[in-house]
């Protein structure tokens, strides 16, 4: 067994084995913190690097060393547990796995050495890029959503729920100057469909006569709800929904890739 992956799959069967039942992939998606899409993606890509974060969650549900699922050294088996010495964790603060988490003893205020660059965002796994024909249909495609369906798979700064999803902004209804939240065309809008929407959030919505999916702010007045574009120059930038709009999601963040 070479990669990660393998060796997961094989701790997987074991596992079935040993508890007498099947092991679903969303078990594995909620223990890596990562979409049951993405674990369907490893499935089919063996060389994928899995993040540190993934291989200790999937590690600590499967009951197996991660520092075997992650490089094949020593057994499959965690080992015994004990109590640690403050010793202990010093030493475990400085590194863990070999070659996962490194020494950051050097660093110096909150920069690394003497470098100009500070320590990015730890990434949450990988989150497909879809359609706006797909965002409408989400709810009844995500469960059987291949690797393949995807336009690509990117990876999710941020928490968000194993259903979320990227979608790639179009047009200018989204964008105002003097808005920090608004949207170019072409940047990516982070969608979690399970988070809640409430006034003013910036939610990916479908009209019921329409079969791509749509970005507004939903508006929340009166016992009313009504769609916004953020725009100030858009034309009919706000009109009411009134049962004929589904919400697909709350959009969590804005990305630009390419750089």
């Amino acid at each position: 067994m070479k990669t990660t992956i393998a060796r997961l799959k094989y701790a997987m069967k074991k596992r079935e084995a040993d508890w007498g039942r099947k092991i679903f992939k969303k078990e594995l998606a909620k223990a890596a913190e990562v979409t049951s899409a993405a674990v369907s993606f490893w499935w089919s890509n063996e060389d994928t690097d899995l993040e540190s974060k993934c291989v200790f969650g999937l590690a600590k549900f499967l009951q197996i060393s991660p520092e075997w699922l992650q490089s094949g050294r020593g057994g499959m088996d965690a080992p015994v547990e004990r109590k640690h010495s403050s010793a202990d964790a010093e030493k475990s603060n400085k590194s863990q796995i070999s070659g996962m988490i490194t020494d950051s003893s050097h660093a110096v205020g909150d920069k690394i050495g003497s470098n100009n660059t500070e320590p990015g965002p730890d990434i949450r796994g990988k989150i497909p890029l879809i359609s706006w024909v797909q965002a409408g249909a989400w709810e009844s495609i995500v469960d059987n959503f291949a690797p393949g369906d995807a336009e690509q798979w990117l990876d999710s700064p941020i928490n968000v729920s194993s259903s979320s999803y990227y979608l790639r902004v179009r047009g200018e209804s989204m964008f105002d100057p003097a808005d920090h939240r608004s949207f170019r065309e072409g940047e990516l809008a982070l969608v979690d469909p399970n988070a809640q929407a409430e006034h003013k959030s910036l939610v990916v919505v479908r009209l019921d006569d329409e079969a791509e999916a749509t970005f507004k702010q939903l508006i929340l007045e009166g016992g009313k709800k009504y769609l916004k574009a953020l725009n100030p120059n858009w034309p009919n930038r706000i009109f009411e929904v009134n049962g004929n709009a589904t919400i697909c999601g709350v959009v969590k963040g804005k990305f630009v890739d390419g750089y």
